[in-house]
Order: structure tokens, then C-alpha cells, then sequence
């Protein structure tokens, strides 16, 4: 049993070290990636990351706040839709003698 133990700790440190050395030959001799920003002349550098021409921002709606979402929806599901019950409560029964406590018995 110790030999085949052996055989296999020497059999996944040999396929482990090929494959990783496979991967490195692989990745460095893959293309290398497009630039990020495009020059809009032939011969001038590309566009400072931080150049009001690289890129336009998009512009975002401003985000609604939860008093007008909530108004919103009350209004809105009044006219259409009935109204949301809420869940029953459990009976109190003014003490919780009757829950049995969460014991993990863990140090």
C-alpha cells in the first residue's frame, strides 16, 4: 500500500506540474488583447483615460425614494389590486414557557 501511495503523491505532482507549465506556454503565446481606447487619428497617442472625449457618461435617472415608492404603491393598489392581509400573529399567552430553548450543546 505505501508504494502505491507514493506512485500517486509523484503521479499528481507530475501532472500537476505539466499541466501548470502547459498553461503558462499557453497563455504567453495567446494574442495580446485589443487596446482599451482607440487613437481617432492614425498616428497621435490613444486618449488619456481621463479625457472628457474618451468617453461620454451615461446619465441615470435619480433614484426614487422609498416614502414616494411606497406612496406610490399604496395609491396605485388601492384602485386595482386589494390590499396586502397581514400574517397572523401565534396566541400570546404572556409567557414563553411553551417555545422550547435552541441548544447547540457546543463548547
Amino acid at each position: 500500500m505505501k508504494p502505491f501511495k507514493i506512485g500517486l503523491r509523484i503521479w499528481i505532482a507530475l501532472t500537476s506540474l505539466v499541466s501548470f507549465v502547459a498553461g503558462w506556454a499557453l497563455l504567453s503565446h495567446a494574442n495580446k488583447p485589443a487596446p482599451l481606447l482607440t487613437s481617432n487619428t492614425g498616428g497621435a497617442d490613444p486618449l488619456p483615460l481621463g479625457s472628457a472625449s474618451a468617453r461620454t457618461p451615461v446619465t441615470l435617472p435619480p433614484i426614487p425614494s422609498l416614502d414616494s415608492l411606497v406612496g406610490n404603491q399604496s395609491a396605485s393598489s388601492s384602485s386595482s389590486a386589494p390590499s396586502i392581509q397581514p400574517l397572523p400573529s401565534l396566541p400570546s399567552t404572556g409567557s414563553s414557557s411553551f417555545l422550547p430553548r435552541i441548544r447547540t450543546r457546543g463548547s
